[in-house]
């Protein structure tokens, strides 16, 4: 390098001048067309920083060599046509920021002519602007990643660490105050009462001595000889042990819940965190009603994590400019690429459980209405804080836990939260921002288009109440038609779905009100007691997994011969027929396959999605949903390399993402989300508590 610039001291002056002025544009956070035309730095520039920036054309170069000597990491995207994914990228590491107005005076300069003309003279990365230009590829440009400039602490970053400790404290508060509270019951002191009791007239004070009772026989006999002075009692059978014991254990569990309580210490309970641990990983001892729908719920999520963890590699940098094409074309990767379907099935499984559960209750107690916006309420009561807790600990704290040379991607993405979040938490953020890169946790879409989807459900139930024929011919039209406009839509906004067509309620309502038909048909039709052979079962169970698989793998055929366009081979109106049409036939297939698990018809299938681990898992789908993502980006914005993209790695980042994002989701659940619902419950009671339609499911997700 110091014998080219002796050979050459004109191309050493302009390369420093560049240089300098590059740094002034992006500190300056001057506009694209600035940091775009100062893309005119040579190879020569790279030499004069050193080792700390990138020698071949997509890497990130050395990035602590970068930061140890103080200097700045600059970081230049060539982005593919859709402006989401990154082609190639390349790290500069230059010397710290000049002042702002410095930067202002070097970049009004570079915008004149003459300068422009001899600067881009020096071929300034001359290979990334070719490869750039000549596919008509987007290009950005970015300086600094907390190296020498920190995000600032901002006043909500303080407040939401407050609350983090406030509800660690809380827990810790209630766990110790409910420890104390069950300690002479445990000791077997201080409440002894005698247990000859009459059972029927004061089942409480017969059920004093027991405190924390875990239901067991075996605990049940010791605590009765210790009231009993240690007489014999074998003479009880076996049976009526174990009958007084499932009495004992529904008495038990109601003082466990603390409904005898003072107002107050059942606030404070409801923060309990060994409640919550209880509550999350006691399974079921009855099957429920509808068997297999957490096995759909829990794999349905891990589907979607594997997608997230694989496409979001290829947004931050792979060093693979070919790794989009790559995975398009192979045939296991189209099951990765089929997740949106997995939405799909929640929107289903919401339409379900909504019209399932309220439905049979309004059946069984003879009611011919209830209470519409009691239930909006007491759904958004139900989901609002973990939403709100994440989503603004996303945008103040976030930012602030780690650095590197694409950590700007980080800090863009929670800046938008902080101007957007109202839109969130009205549910109304598939509509504004307008468009989907521009949206605050733009993953949260899916929970604007389920609290649209619910309102829209009750609205037709109210309608089935009335009519059962109506409400069936409406669940139709709604289906047929939300296929007809995603066609239409598809066919005209080929280019830009994720704002036209991805995210839309009337694009996406064809999975929820299939989940409504058939919740009417389980319960007004009597679908649910249906009977047929084990062969003609069989037969539907196999065209149900038959029609899924090929939903998810015929978009194969679409990039299987490397096409000279980023769209695939099908045409407009082919590719819309399967996008919309598909979601038709996949959500039909799964309404099969729950329909056969229901009616005990599901064989292997309905045994695997009726695991016991599945119902933990299910329990934790909303916030590993939330968080999930927020994970993903920590992890992908902090490395200080691109990724190698390979069937290894994708494997050890799933695995990895979905451990820690149910650990974390596990905590939230009982630390947020299981509290507020408890919470929930004791400050807004149903108003027709003796009706079991209190008890309908909200939390389909």
């Amino acid at each position: 390098m110091s014998a080219r610039m002796g050979k050459r001291p004109g191309e050493a002056m302009w390369t420093g001048f560049a240089w300098v002025l590059l740094l002034g544009v992006n500190h300056a956070r001057a506009n694209l067309d600035c940091s775009d035309q100062a893309l005119g730095l040579s190879s020569d520039i790279i030499a004069t920083i050193g080792n700390g920036s990138a020698t071949i054309e997509n890497s990130l170069g050395n990035y602590f060599w970068c930061k140890d000597r103080g200097f700045e990491m600059c970081v230049s995207d060539t982005l593919d046509r859709s402006g989401e994914l990154v082609a190639m990228s390349h790290g500069v590491c230059l010397p710290s920021p000049l002042s702002r107005a410095e930067s202002i005076v070097w970049c009004s300069l570079f915008n004149t002519t003459a300068n422009v003309s001899k600067i881009q003279s020096l071929g300034i990365m001359r290979n990334l602007r070719a490869a750039a230009q000549a596919k008509d590829l987007p290009f950005q440009w970015h300086c600094g990643d907390s190296v020498t400039t920190a995000v600032h602490w901002l006043p909500g970053t303080w407040v939401m660490i407050g609350l983090i400790i406030f509800f660690a404290l809380l827990g810790a508060t209630s766990q110790t105050v409910e420890v104390w509270r069950r300690r002479p019951a445990l000791k077997g002191d201080g409440e002894a009462a005698p247990l000859i009791n009459d059972r029927r007239s004061n089942p409480t004070q017969a059920t004093q001595p027991f405190g924390s009772w875990d239901g067991s026989v075996g605990t049940l006999k010791q605590r009765i000889m210790l009231l009993s002075g240690g007489d014999e009692i074998d003479t009880i059978s076996s049976e009526q042990w174990m009958e007084l014991s499932q009495w004992l254990r529904g008495i038990s569990t109601s003082r466990a819940r603390g409904d005898a309580l003072p107002f107050g210490r059942r606030l404070l309970k409801a923060f309990c965190p060994s409640d919550g641990f209880n509550s999350l990983f006691t399974t079921s001892k009855n099957p429920p009603p509808l068997a297999g729908l957490d096995g759909l719920r829990a794999f349905s999520m891990l589907w979607i994590i594997l997608a997230n963890t694989t496409l979001l590699v290829q947004v931050v940098g792979t060093d693979d400019q070919n790794a989009e094409l790559h995975t398009v074309e192979s045939l296991p990767q189209q099951f990765t690429l089929g997740a949106s379907l997995a939405v799909d099935t929640f929107f289903f499984l919401s339409g379900l459980l909504t019209t399932f559960t309220l439905l049979r209750n309004m059946r069984k107690y003879r009611q011919d209405s209830f209470p519409a916006f009691w239930f909006i309420l007491m759904r958004l009561v139900r989901l609002t804080p973990l939403y709100a807790f994440l989503l603004f600990t996303y945008t103040y704290v976030v930012p602030h836990v780690a650095s590197g040379p694409v950590w700007y991607r980080m800090e863009r993405d929670t800046a938008l939260c902080r101007s957007t979040w109202w839109s969130n938490l009205l549910y109304v953020n598939n509509f504004y921002p307008e468009t989907f890169h521009s949206t605050c946790m733009s993953w949260t879409w899916y929970l604007a288009n389920d609290m649209q989807f619910f309102v829209l459900g009750l609205l037709l139930l109210k309608i089935n109440l009335k009519s059962v024929r109506l409400g069936v011919v409406l669940c139709m039209l709604i289906s047929i038609a939300g296929v007809v406009v995603g066609w239409v839509l598809l066919v005209k906004h080929r280019g830009s779905t994720q704002d036209d067509y991805y995210d839309k309620p009337y694009t996406r309502v064809t999975p929820f009100t299939i989940g409504v038909l058939l919740g009417i048909l389980l319960v007004d039709y009597q679908i649910i007691n249906a009977k047929m052979t084990t062969r003609t079962a069989q037969g539907l169970m196999l065209a149900s997994l038959a029609s899924i698989i090929t939903v998810v793998y015929v978009d194969y055929l679409n990039f299987a011969h490397h096409p000279k366009n980023d769209r695939g081979d099908f045409t407009d109106e082919q590719n819309a027929a399967y996008q919309a049409g598909g979601r038709l036939v996949f959500a039909l297939a799964i309404s099969c396959v729950t329909w056969l698990c229901v009616t005990g018809h599901g064989g292997p299938v309905k045994t695997f999605l009726s695991l016991a681990i599945w119902e933990p898992l299910g329990k934790l789908t909303y916030g590993a949903y939330l968080i999930h993502p927020i994970i993903t980006r920590i992890y992908y914005y902090q490395k200080v390399q691109l990724f190698h993209f390979d069937p290894i790695e994708q494997a050890m980042y799933f695995v990895a993402v979905t451990v820690i994002t149910y650990a974390t989701a596990a905590l939230l659940h009982i630390m947020v989300e299981l509290p507020f619902a408890n919470l929930n419950k004791i400050i807004f009671p149903h108003p027709n508590s003796k009706r079991n339609n209190r008890h309908l499911r909200t939390d389909s997700s």
